[in-house]
């Protein structure tokens, strides 16, 4: 691909590169997607940056890196476009790690954080030859999880290079830090969970259950024909086989066998997106877009749907910290997810939701019509997800502990001699 042999493009929402304020620590981050830079960053560098550090971000495109210009606005910060890959590709991955080693040797990064699979591995290595003081690899899930025989063994494989090419590995979840010390990818003393786990948390404001948002909730029912009294299940994210989809559908549709006791109509809201890579089963598919009880809403703004949504199931057979229980945590609405690997981390089962066992439909159509029938429940669960999330997983408080960590990982002396960070 022509593109990859490009300098990479650079956009900036900060300070020109020749301006930027000497001493200070220079932190650059590394992700394979602009998705990733668009939401599972937002806000986390402009706070690193008003904290003091110099914060940059290289992220993978195949484009002319206008679609980050956004998150350089937002941010303010300096962003390079760099063309990454996700699939393997011997010949593009080796023309990227050697445009990501130029860059690093011409940044000079104190720190590099790397995250994402594509770019945890490339930028691991990139950060090994350019010879970057401290590296940090930051394990948002294991993809290897869920696969068998030798693709599991070549993404472990991977992985373990990852890891080995960082001093210091961060899990966004306390079982997730688990699965990688049981799978020998790390060793304790280099492993380490910040808080409570998650990666970024969770903007309250933008998932509150304000009035607006009721009353906008009451018209999108309408749209679908639905009333107030319908019982809705709620589903949000990619549509893919490792999400547990399938499992979902054939919950869901035991659950409509099982009648309400007064007679309350049932559905089912999916919002999300299909992917080419482990896409779901025809049959699935076919359900989720004809079945009369269900609505498939093409990806939009989570926070508009919550509020549709009595009950929110996430049905997962692996993540690394879900972001999904967390939102519908912060719009009061009781979950249901599954015993995996990181998803158990995102609810307090009987407190904040249910966590039923991965790939039991009976237990997931069973803890469905317990929701379903006791709405007492889903209130208690709701409230208890909201005091939850506050407490724990809010954008400050994980932006303040991955601050509070990177301080640590410098001598002291450093911060008294670093341009005003302090």
């Amino acid at each position: 691909m022509k593109v990859l042999g490009r300098v990479p493009t650079t956009r900036s929402g900060g300070l020109p590169n020749d301006l930027h304020p000497r001493g200070r620590v220079r932190i650059v981050y590394i992700v394979t997607a602009v998705e990733t830079a668009q939401t599972l960053l937002r806000g986390q560098l402009a706070f690193l940056r008003n904290a003091g550090f110099e914060i940059e971000l290289i992220c993978g495109t195949l484009g002319d890196g206008s679609e980050l210009e956004p998150v350089a606005q937002r941010e303010g910060i300096v962003v390079h476009c760099v063309p990454m890959v996700r699939s393997v590709s011997i010949s593009d991955d080796v023309r990227s790690l050697a445009v990501l080693v130029r860059l690093l040797r011409s940044r000079s990064p104190d720190l590099v954080n790397v995250s994402t699979p594509k770019a945890g591995l490339l930028g691991g290595i990139a950060a090994v030859l350019a010879r970057v003081p401290i590296r940090v690899y930051l394990i948002r899930g294991l993809r290897a999880e869920t696969e068998r025989g030798l693709r599991r063994g070549i993404l472990l494989g991977l992985e373990s290079v990852a890891c080995r090419c960082a001093h210091h590995i961060v899990c966004v979840s306390p079982s997730l830090r688990r699965k990688v010390l049981d799978l020998r990818l790390s060793k304790p003393d280099r492993t380490v969970v910040l808080g409570v786990g998650a990666s970024n948390g969770v903007d309250m404001p933008r998932f509150a259950a304000t009035p607006e948002r009721s009353a906008e909730a009451r018209v999108l029912r309408r749209k679908l024909g639905l009333s107030d009294t319908t019982f809705v299940v709620g589903f949000v994210g990619r549509i893919v086989r490792d999400k547990g989809v399938a499992e979902l559908v054939g919950a869901f549709e035991q659950l409509l066998k099982n009648d309400h006791p007064d007679g309350v109509a049932t559905h089912l809201v999916v919002v999300g997106t299909y992917e080419p890579d482990d896409r779901i089963d025809e049959r699935t598919r076919s359900v989720l877009e004809r079945h009369p009880s269900i609505s498939f809403v093409p990806w939009t703004d989570p926070a508009r749907w919550y509020p549709v949504m009595d009950v929110v199931v996430l049905p997962t057979f692996r993540e690394g910290f879900p972001n999904v229980p967390l939102e519908a945590g912060a719009a009061g609405r009781a979950v249901v997810t599954t015993n995996a690997t990181g998803a158990v981390d995102s609810v307090v089962d009987g407190i904040t939701g249910i966590v039923v066992p991965c790939g039991d439909m009976v237990a997931l159509e069973r803890a469905l019509r317990e929701l379903r029938d006791d709405p007492g429940l889903r209130s208690r669960l709701g409230d208890g997800g909201l005091r939850w999330v506050a407490a724990n997983y809010t954008n400050e408080q994980i932006w303040a502990l991955t601050e509070t960590f990177y301080r640590g990982l410098f001598p002291a002396e450093r911060w008294l001699t670093s341009g005003g960070v302090a």
